[in-house]
Formats: C-alpha cells, sequence, structure tokens
C-alpha cells in the first residue's frame, strides 16, 4: 500500500446509482468509501431531499481506475 495515499471524491448521484456503482468498482478490487449525506441528515434529525447526496471516493493512486470503470459502464448503459 502507498503510504500517506489520499482519498478523491470520483462520484455523486442518487443512492440507488452510486451503489451500483460502488458494487461495480468493488468487483474490480477497489474498496470505495461511501459518503451518504441523506442518510447522515435523518440521523442527526436535519432530514431533507438531498439529490445527488451519495458521493464515492477512492485512494488517489485508484482515481484513473475507477473512473475508467464508470465511463465504461456509463458509455454500456447509454448504448443498450
Amino acid at each position: 500500500m502507498k503510504d500517506r495515499a489520499k482519498h478523491i471524491l470520483i462520484y455523486r448521484d442518487s443512492e440507488i446509482n452510486a451503489l451500483r456503482i460502488a458494487k461495480l468498482l468493488r468487483d474490480n478490487a477497489i474498496n470505495p468509501i461511501i459518503k451518504n449525506e441523506f442518510q447522515q441528515s435523518l440521523v442527526s434529525g436535519f432530514g431533507t431531499n438531498y439529490e445527488n447526496s451519495v458521493e464515492i471516493w477512492v485512494l488517489d493512486y485508484e482515481v484513473s481506475k475507477a473512473k475508467q470503470i464508470i465511463d465504461d459502464e456509463n458509455n454500456k448503459t447509454t448504448t443498450t
């Protein structure tokens, strides 16, 4: 593992789409961090409707691979 790796935000969308992308990343040996602001707001009592409130973060040295996986998936879903 790299020393002092940083997490980089690579994706933000609805919970359904973000969880689908996170699964794809895990299937390709990338372990994303999922930040769900909507769930956080509900737990803290400030529940509001945050559109595109789920973020996916990956380690900086995995960004290019993760973005390629996301691009490939987006191209596949738009062409079918």
